[in-house]
């Protein structure tokens, strides 16, 4: 039979038919007792297909209202799409319920989606099997997000090429990670190019953009411009921030792989008020400045070494000012042996030996109290 010679013209208004009737060609769908309804014109042949509308509803999970045009079937190389969807949506938990059903174990999806409600898209799909190209908007109840992507597949889709662009006037934050105590609503325009790998369980992606407003500890951070390249244990780049009450600029590498961070960046703070970010309930006219130099070495053999600057500390407080030189705090380990330097104006200090950093607080307390016991805090008595 050639395919390409048949002809179909379809016609269906309202069909239904119950997952589990799919079993005989999908096994996993046996037990699935949910029914799928179908609103259609389907014509053309196999190589050149189309739909002015396509409905579908599965249940109460999914809904879709759709055109589609499809060439090139049945070789899948070959075969494009173009797909507009005027609604695509769904819910968390339904989605959930449905999957479990499909596969016949418990799905747990991530806690936060639940909080987006009901999730819609709008826009178009378009592209091949391994090229597909995304334009649309994202909505739920935390916020609305237009995306436009291309993305780029292998064969068994174990990696995922992307260039894409977000913008939002403003997604909760709070709402969607349960923690509206902490944050507030983010609004903001990236491009991001990079690759996911699905070995590495992470994506290395290229940032470019900015965001405009941030809400963070009851306080929106303003005019925040980002540049860099970013992973899932680093970052590498520029950001900077102009707000009225906080100028920063980071410059560098950062790497948080580990619970010590690690890296090579310099730091400019200026017009920094702790009061007025919400960071503090006192000293309300405190300001501060300064630049902030970190290095950290790890030759992964023998040595490592961090260095820490302080220059260019400015405190203004009322009418008082105060200033310093450089203040330098460096420390290096080698052969177990930790080396920690302190070298300002103001004092300087190096100890040496073999020590815990996590345990050395209470080994200051515990020599205190051994050898300076007037200087021992009293205990409260208990009532």
């Amino acid at each position: 039979i050639r395919w390409d010679s048949l002809y179909a013209d379809i016609y269906l208004s309202n069909s239904s038919v119950f997952l589990f009737v799919l079993s005989p060609v999908f096994p996993q769908l046996s037990s699935v007792d949910q029914q799928v309804l179908i609103t259609t014109h389907l014509s053309g042949n196999l190589s050149k297909i189309s739909a002015p509308y396509f409905y579908l509803n599965v249940g109460d999970v999914v809904r879709l209202r759709s055109s589609i045009k499809v060439v090139g079937l049945p070789k899948k190389e070959k075969t494009f799409f173009d797909i507009n969807l005027s609604e695509c949506s769904t819910q968390s938990l339904l989605l959930q319920d449905l999957l479990s059903d499909i596969l016949s174990r418990p799905v747990i999806l991530p806690k936060q989606l639940d909080n987006l409600g009901k999730i819609m898209y709008k826009g178009d799909i378009s592209g091949s099997f391994s090229n597909v190209v995304l334009n649309g908007i994202l909505s739920t109840q935390v916020g609305e997000l237009a995306l436009d992507a291309n993305c780029l597949m292998n064969d068994d889709f174990s990696q995922l090429n992307f260039n894409s662009y977000v913008e939002t006037e403003g997604v909760d934050l709070g709402k969607l990670l349960n923690k509206e105590n902490v944050f507030g609503k983010i609004a903001l325009n990236l491009n991001l190019t990079g690759v996911y790998d699905k070995s590495k369980k992470g994506a290395d992606a290229t940032l470019d953009g900015a965001i405009s407003s941030f809400g963070l500890n009851g306080y929106e951070y303003n005019d925040i411009v980002i540049n860099g390249e970013v992973s899932p244990s680093s970052f590498t780049g520029k950001m900077a921030m102009k707000d009225e009450n906080a100028i920063l600029d980071f410059d560098g590498k950062i790497i948080w792989d580990s619970g010590f961070p690690k890296g090579d960046f310099h730091l400019s703070v200026d017009d920094f008020s702790p009061y007025r970010l919400n960071l503090t309930k006192e000293n309300k006219d405190l300001w501060l400045g300064f630049d902030l130099y970190f290095d950290y070495l790890d030759d992964k053999s023998i040595t490592r070494s961090a260095e820490f600057r302080l220059d260019n500390l400015v405190v203004k407080n009322n009418d008082k000012v105060f200033s310093t030189y450089p203040i330098v705090f460096s420390s290096a380990v080698r052969d177990s042996i930790i080396l920690l330097k302190l070298d300002s104006h103001l004092a300087q200090a190096e100890l040496e030996g073999r020590f815990s950093l996590s345990t050395l607080p209470h080994s200051f307390k515990a020599l205190r109290d051994h050898y300076f016991p007037l200087l021992k805090s009293e205990q409260q008595p208990e009532y």
